[in-house]
């Protein structure tokens, strides 16, 4: 196995060019839920709980036609 080391291949941010996050997680109240369609459902289930837990927020997400409904639940 060949395994390449690349130099100077800069980090994507993990934040739009406002300093927010790229869902709106921030943004949403008790009760709102959004839906993210395809594989990019399953990144921002997992992106949902990390805020969650950082910022003292709960959130609940399931399989919906092809992608991914999260609610904010707390």
């Amino acid at each position: 196995m060949n395994i390449d080391i690349v130099k100077a291949v800069p980090i994507p941010k993990r934040f739009n060019e406002r300093g927010a996050s790229v869902y709106p997680f921030p943004q949403m109240d008790v009760g709102d839920s959004v839906y993210i369609d395809g594989e990019a459902g399953r990144l921002a289930r997992s992106v949902a709980y990390q805020y969650g837990r950082r910022f003292g927020k709960k959130f609940s997400a399931r399989r919906s036609s092809g992608g991914f409904r999260i609610w904010r639940t707390a």
